[in-house]
């Protein structure tokens, strides 16, 4: 009987700290920090980053030599990328593929803009951890 017992209260035990770690890896944040790194001596302005599966976001200008920091929902870990684009003009764009494939969440994402070139095309370089 009392081994029938502990057998029912170790299950038990179990079963909770299984339901509990499921509950609590859904609450996990999966915002990720990113840091555009303006390195160039000139203005840069109308950025837009987005993924496949989240919103836009709309950085009107960062100064020279100056970063700017904001949380972003990468969402699905799948065949999601993340991209930036600079708007020049009413009829021209330039886009840049930050990162083809998400297949992790990363705590954090630096853009490095190096230089801007005569035709407004950006040098840029990413790290992820």
């Amino acid at each position: 009987m009392r081994k029938e017992s502990l057998l029912k209260i170790i299950f038990s035990v179990i079963f909770l700290f299984v339901i509990c770690s499921i509950l609590f890896s859904s609450l996990e944040n999966n915002e990720t920090m990113i840091i555009i790194k303006n390195n160039s001596n000139e203005n840069i302005g109308n950025l837009i980053v987005f993924s496949n599966n989240s919103e836009e976001y709309t950085i009107d200008c960062i100064g020279p030599h100056e970063a700017f920091e904001f949380e972003y929902s990468l969402n699905e870990f799948n065949e999601n990328a993340l991209n930036m684009k600079q708007v020049i003009g009413e009829n021209r764009s330039n886009d840049y593929n930050i990162l083809g494939y998400i297949d992790r969440a990363y705590k954090e994402i630096f853009i490095y803009i190096d230089s801007i070139d005569e035709d407004y095309i950006l040098s840029i370089r990413v790290e992820t951890f």
